[in-house]
């Protein structure tokens, strides 16, 4: 509805003025208007739908088919926001200027953080917590704890202390032979192959868990070496000592345990700087 104006007349009443009951009629249909527009009718509510065509916020242009110079400063929601866009991405503004998809559904339902086109200058993706940064992902790898990643996956711990620990793997199942651990592939075949390197931990029975470490070659993985829970370890195959290694003399430096050979003999050191050896010869 047009707004209705309330004629005062004009200058020497060359123009008739509104009778009271009409002015009065124009003053609640215009109210009306306003009252059925922002609320219920009988009283103003929440805005929930305004229909704006044309027109800028903050500089920036509304329906416009590229952002203008502005922004929008605040954007807030004490529910749930939904953001609907027919280019399916939402997009950030770099120092330079350029905008850069951000977050974006990708035509299958992928939901994609990040951007595919490589801008003038890639920024590190960066994870931040209590005002402090806990992870960092940038053109060389995944820091967790390293704001500068050397590897592909680089976990860093500050902390102080014998237990202090960068990586944690868990396997929560109390059944014997349960493990957890890594698995290592260097070729273009995937794990189901069974052509990989294992190392990990297994629960025994007892409660004590055993480090062991198995390899696989087209099979099921072998294992090739266990250390117990008590220290011990045990080689399923050979055990090579590959350097030759002759103590200077009998009370050559050596710590208790160590096990050197040569030609001639075998070494043994039986307590600190006390070696014994043994002669060996064909048969």
């Amino acid at each position: 509805m047009v707004k209705e104006s309330i004629s005062a007349g004009g200058r020497r009443f060359t123009q008739a003025a509104d009778t009271y009951d009409e002015a009065l009629a124009k003053a609640n249909r215009n109210f009306d208007e306003i009252y059925s527009f922002f609320g219920d009718g009988t009283t103003l509510g929440t805005v929930t739908t305004v229909d704006i065509n044309g027109g800028t916020i903050d500089g920036a242009t509304i329906g416009g088919a590229t952002p203008a110079a502005g922004t929008f400063t605040t954007l807030s929601s004490t529910g749930i926001l939904d953001i609907t866009t027919n280019n399916t991405a939402f997009r950030l503004k770099d120092s330079a200027g350029t905008m850069i998809p951000t977050l974006s559904l990708s035509a299958s339902n992928q939901l994609l953080f990040g951007t595919n086109s490589a801008p003038a200058s890639n920024g590190d993706l960066i994870f931040m917590r209590a005002s402090t940064e806990r992870m960092r992902l940038d053109g060389t790898g995944f820091g967790i704890g390293a704001s500068a990643p050397q590897q592909m996956l680089h976990v860093r711990n500050d902390s102080a202390g014998a237990q202090a620990s960068g990586m944690l793997l868990q396997n929560r199942s109390a059944t014997t032979g349960s493990a957890i651990g890594i698995a290592f592939i260097t070729t273009t075949q995937d794990f189901s192959d069974n052509r990989y390197s294992w190392f990990g931990k297994e629960l025994q029975g007892g409660g004590s868990n055993d480090f062991i470490w198995k390899t696989a070659i087209g099979a099921a993985p072998a294992e090739r070496m266990r250390l117990s829970n008590a220290g011990v370890l045990t080689v399923q195959s050979d055990l090579v000592l590959a350097t030759t290694r002759t103590p200077a003399s009998a009370s050559a430096t050596g710590t208790t345990g160590t096990v050197a050979w040569d030609s001639s003999y075998m070494y043994v050191c039986t307590a600190t700087d006390t070696w014994r050896r043994v002669a060996h010869a064909t048969w």
